[in-house]
């Protein structure tokens, strides 16, 4: 009787836990969404890909790719599936 009080406390504990906030893994307790790491390729705005491959991989230009990044709750991968 004991071990199912634990397992169902432990079940509902789980339950209760925060939602995760940051969608980086490394990014620290609480930061938002939009969390970006403090390194050189962030400060300098370098982007972590080739954007003319990018563009021919869609089928898009960078007009439509910053149209749909307007809002920040779209992704890359998420036009990706539309293109």
């Amino acid at each position: 009787m004991t071990r199912r009080v634990v397992v169902l406390a432990a079940a509902l504990l789980t339950l209760c836990a925060p939602p995760v906030l940051a969608a980086d893994p490394d990014a620290p307790k609480g930061a938002g969404p939009t969390w970006l790491p403090k390194e050189d390729w962030v400060r300098y705005r370098q982007l972590p890909y080739d954007e003319e491959r990018l563009y021919a991989a869609l089928g898009i230009d960078r007009a439509r790719l910053l149209a749909w990044l307007r809002d920040d709750r779209r992704t890359i991968a998420g036009l990706a599936r539309t293109a």
